[in-house]
This record gives C-alpha cells, structure tokens and sequence, in this order.
C-alpha cells in the first residue's frame, strides 16, 4: 500500500507489474465521469486551453510525426507514397488529428467526451463517440483486420480500468510493422520522492477515480513487451515538477501553474526554432 484518496488504495502490485488503485472503478463509474462530466467538472478549461496553446503544441505535434515518419520501413505490398492511417484513442479536442489530416494522414479518432467529440468534429475530423471497447476495435479495423499504420494514446492508459487490454486491444488494429505512441504522466518519480521526503509535499498526484494508474519507464516497458510490442524509443517531456523544487509552489495555485505552464512552453518555442535536435536530445536522456 503507497497511497489511499477518495476511498480507493494505492497499491504496487506484484503481479501485475505496476502501480494502480485498488479496488477498480465501476464501468458506470467510469461511463459517467469520462461520457459527462470530464470535461465539464473535472477539466472545464481544456478544450479553451488547447486552442491558445496551438503555437506550442504543433511542436508537440511535429515531434511524434516526424518520429513516425522517419521510423516507417517499407515491408510487402506498401509504398510510401500511400496514404497511411493513424488512430488517435481519447483525441480530446481532435487538434493532433487535424495536425495529421492536414499532412496527408488518413486520421480517425476515439473520444468518449461528447463535448470534446463535438468540437474535434467542429474541426472537421473524423471521431468516433465511443469507449475503445473490442467491439469498437472490431469495427473500426474492418472485422479484425489491421489496419492501422499508428495508434496514438495521449494521457489515456492512466485512465483506463484494465491498461493491458487496453493495449491488446491497440495491437490487434495495428499493421504488423505498425507504431504505437503513449504518452502517460511519470508519477512517483524520483522529483516527487524529494519533494515529498525533503519538502513535505503531500502526494498530488494521486487522484483516483480520474487516474487509475501510475507507470515508470520500466513498467510501462514490461506491460508494452508482454501486449507484443517492441520499445525503440524512449522520451520524457518537460519535468514540470521541476518548478516545485525551485520554489514555484503551483499546488492549488491556478495562477503559478499557468505561470510554470507558460515558462515551459517558451523554453520549447525558443529551443525549437533553430535547435530541436538539442530539445529531443535532452528528454531523450531525461527518460534514462
């Protein structure tokens, strides 16, 4: 036991091979909090976010598709110049989809939020109102075939009540040399030990029912490995955490984080002019 919020306990569990609340959420539980109210209660400023944020997170966006790009190899009955498709699972407000449209891709997305399913659709992308379910994975790749040349999960496993179905189900659409990208949130990481043993901070983290899960690098591996996937690239995003340590106490505190939210994105901007090399450089060996 690491943690207890809400009613739930925060356990690291042998077996399973990661950190998770314990015990599971209900689906009722989960269709209400993701299907009604999670983006008008839990995050109500998102979708507004994600639009003045546009100049920061096309180069969020150009870094995992020019990494997608360039890790493509030609296999059996595919040229390059064929239109590839990639499946974006809780696309949120549908911006990473319109970025991919716009350079060709043939995008689909997921999204159980009706009111960020509207806007996503407002945008003029293809979305699915829906749980990624097997019966979702089997329509979506035409009965069981894979179909899909990227699956893309951003901030989403650390939500779901089972992540390794959840991946299984990612696999079984995706092409055999396809990509799987995930992004999740490095809870109980080695910043937050020393802010909670050294600065007494309380473990915001941990917020169940919305985060279910918590991974590592290492955890997020074996569970990759063990759904048939094969880890060739390993990349941290800004530590944001690093803010707290310098004093920048954002916790409860709109005002700092936007102001720690905004010092974050500039770094990125500047260094990503002339120089991302540099920036990708660095999270890559963040993530080591």
């Amino acid at each position: 036991l690491l943690d207890t919020a809400n009613g739930f306990s925060i356990i690291d569990d042998p077996i399973a091979g990661y950190i998770h609340v314990h015990p599971r959420p209900t689906p009722e539980l989960m269709a209400k909090t993701y299907a009604e109210t999670f983006y008008t209660v839990e995050k109500p400023d998102y979708i507004a976010s994600t639009q003045r944020d546009q100049e920061w997170l096309q180069t969020v966006y150009a870094d995992r598709y020019s990494t997608f790009t360039e890790h493509f190899e030609p296999w059996q009955g595919r040229l390059y110049t064929e239109q590839r498709r990639i499946l974006d699972i809780g696309c949120g407000s549908g911006y990473f989809l319109l970025y991919g449209q716009d350079l060709g891709w043939n995008a689909v997305g997921i999204e159980p939020s009706q009111q960020a399913c509207t806007h996503a659709r407002s945008l003029d992308v293809r979305v699915i109102n829906a749980f990624f379910t097997p019966e979702v994975a089997e329509r979506i790749s035409l009965k069981g075939r894979r179909c899909f040349d990227v699956v893309h999960m951003h901030e989403v496993l650390e939500h779901v009540p089972d992540p390794e179905l959840f991946l299984r189900l990612a696999h079984s659409v995706l092409e055999t040399c396809g990509i799987i990208c995930i992004t999740v949130p490095n809870d109980y990481s080695p910043f937050q030990t020393v802010l909670r043993e050294t600065l007494d901070f309380k473990p915001w983290w941990v917020a169940p029912p919305q985060h279910l899960n918590y991974f590592s690098f290492d955890s997020l591996t074996k569970m990759l490995e063990k759904a048939g996937f094969n880890v060739f690239l390993k990349e941290s995003t800004f530590p944001i955490d690093i803010f707290l340590l310098m004093g920048d106490n954002y916790i409860g505190n709109d005002a700092v984080g936007k102001a720690s939210h905004q010092r974050r994105m500039q770094f990125e901007l500047n260094i990503s002019k002339k120089h991302n090399a540099i920036k990708r450089s660095l999270y890559r060996t963040l993530a080591q």
